[in-house]
């Protein structure tokens, strides 16, 4: 399969923490004022990286003042660390698994389309982002994904 870059030129690198727990999980947490540079929706796919491992997650808006990821691809005996304990993380938007599969679809389609997504900010394409699936009925999902698709070729 070939790597397509979905990700804008001025993609967000935010801090975050890692957190060990004995031996048993991993947990991500986002600050608030980080988190604002990064929401689309209430779950983000995003890239995680700590301790030199790399893995993907959900970071989701909920009732802690913190964003959290309850993560199930690593655990914390993959870290080369102590098995308990608040660690430092670096965490981007997973933009593959961000952008809605139609959506997706037609940017692979056609290079044009690649390049006009490319060439808007972290800021207008999280705001398109939104704007579909801040929609409930699948429907209407696939033609905000289609309206998105049409404003790129305009």
């Amino acid at each position: 399969m070939m790597f397509i870059d979905y990700a804008p030129s001025d993609d967000p690198l935010i801090p975050c923490e890692m957190r060990l727990w004995h031996g048993e999980s991993v947990t991500v947490f986002v600050h608030p004022r980080e988190w604002k540079k990064v929401s689309m929706i209430r779950l983000v796919p995003m890239v995680i990286s700590s301790c030199g491992v790399t893995f993907t997650s959900q970071v989701m808006e909920c009732s802690e003042h913190f964003r959290i990821a309850m993560v199930d691809s690593v655990t914390p005996r993959d870290f080369d660390v102590p098995t308990h304990g608040d660690y430092a993380a670096e965490a981007r938007i997973d933009w593959p698994l961000a952008i809605p599969d139609l959506l997706r679809s037609g940017l692979d389609a056609s290079p044009e389309l690649l390049a006009a997504w490319k060439s808007l900010s972290c800021d207008e394409m999280r705001t398109h982002i939104k704007f579909i699936l801040r929609a409930h009925r699948p429907g209407v999902i696939a033609e905000r994904q289609l309206a998105v698709l049409h404003s790129l070729s305009a």
